[in-house]
């Protein structure tokens, strides 16, 4: 089958876990035989090859004329931000250079994910074939992708602007033969607000790659608590939340020391060290290739996702689980949907840093259930390989 992916980044320029899904899916398409071609955003129009194998993946970089690239929009300050927004919703440049892109492509089966940066108008040329979007954020309800638990009705939120914004996105998307979600809480958020109406909605978790989990690995028995952030270093993602909760206990609770090992980069990564300067139960180690975070998640003894905003289902928790890794979560949006408290992990109210020391209390006082969690969280998450993912997706789209 010849199977077109569109997301706005593809390696190098990864940001978040939608980036690692895509990636994957690419590879394990190529690896079953499928032709793969890929449109996403570079810094020049360029038609390079993909690196999964010699039959891999054509990468379509496309650089839409706009203020900036998409790449590099995190390092722009924020009323660029916006201008670079109403050109990006109606970018007649990446909408003319996707459609000729797709017309030489004939593709059998269009999969598309985030299109920031590609052009809210590309969509449009998506309805002429048989259509799959994948939501992974908020992204079509606000420009920033991003609500915070506790500000739902800010004036950001209500101004007329958004609501424009949203009326916009919902008649360019219309609605895709598929609309596929790795939360159940992000379809139904879409629904309420009349999105994709005519679409079949679709829950499949993302793919998680392959981890060889070894139990003895977690034999932790001395009188410490071993937390793992792993992320981007942003405000909305709860880091600096967590180093302050952590800081008002001095890091102890029921006698156990807490150990945070932070790993990741963004807006915050020098902030981040300069704060925790003279912890040393806090380690900094930066961005983390995948070799790395086998190392650390065998270290680790809960990984904590302290999100203040409205996720889908991060990445990250799918990751944690697959190496029994229990998880303490924030309850806001669809982060906690795999998480019952006791079995594979705890949640805790969002931004509530009394309720997250007492989640940090129970899972210690539990401390002999660990083993159990670690197994349960195994096997939350033992059919989400990608091998099942690429199966009930072309079985949904054939």
């Amino acid at each position: 089958m010849k199977i077109c992916l569109i997301n706005s980044l593809y390696k190098p320029y990864l940001k978040g876990g939608a980036e690692k899904v895509v990636y994957r899916l690419a590879k394990g398409l190529v690896e079953q035989g499928h032709q793969v071609s890929l449109i996403t955003l570079g810094h020049k129009n360029e038609v390079v090859n993909g690196e999964h194998g010699a039959k891999g993946e054509m990468i379509y970089r496309v650089c839409p004329v706009n203020l900036f690239s998409f790449i590099d929009i995190d390092r722009q300050p924020a009323w660029l931000r916006f201008f670079w927004h109403l050109i990006d919703v109606f970018n007649f440049d990446g909408y003319f250079k996707v459609k000729k892109i797709l017309k030489d492509l004939n593709p059998d089966l269009v999969l598309s994910h985030n299109l920031k940066g590609l052009g809210y108008l590309t969509p449009l040329v998506f309805k002429k074939y048989k259509w799959a979007h994948t939501v992974h954020d908020v992204q079509l309800s606000t420009p920033s992708g991003l609500i915070i638990k506790g500000f739902e009705n800010s004036l950001a939120q209500r101004s007329v602007f958004r609501k424009i914004y949203e009326k916009i996105c919902r008649s360019l998307f219309g609605s895709p033969v598929y609309i596929i979600s790795p939360s159940r809480w992000l379809i139904d958020f879409y629904g309420k607000k009349g999105f994709f109406k005519n679409s079949q909605k679709i829950y499949l978790p993302n793919p998680i790659r392959e981890i060889s989990y070894n139990s003895n690995l977690h034999d932790h028995n001395d009188n410490h608590l071993n937390l793992l952030f792993l992320g981007q270093l942003e405000p909305h993602k709860g880091i600096l939340f967590l180093i302050q909760a952590l800081k008002n206990c001095d890091f102890e609770i029921e006698g156990h020391q807490i150990n945070l090992m932070i790993g990741g980069r963004g807006s915050l990564s020098k902030q981040v060290e300069k704060i925790v300067e003279g912890y040393p139960n806090v380690k900094v180690l930066g961005y983390l290739n995948d070799e790395e975070i086998n190392q650390v998640f065998q270290k680790t003894d809960f990984s904590v996702v302290p999100t203040l905003c409205y996720e889908n289902s991060p990445t990250v928790i799918h990751e944690s689980l697959g190496y029994g890794v229990p998880v303490i979560v924030s309850l806001v949006g669809g982060a906690a949907e795999l998480i019952q408290d006791g079995c594979n992990g705890y949640s805790f109210e969002a931004g509530n840093s009394r309720d997250l020391i007492r989640v940090f209390s129970q899972a210690i006082i539990n401390k002999k259930n660990w083993p159990d969690l670690r197994a349960k969280s195994v096997r939350t998450v033992r059919n989400f390989n990608l091998e099942n993912y690429i199966k009930k997706l072309i079985e949904i789209c054939s």
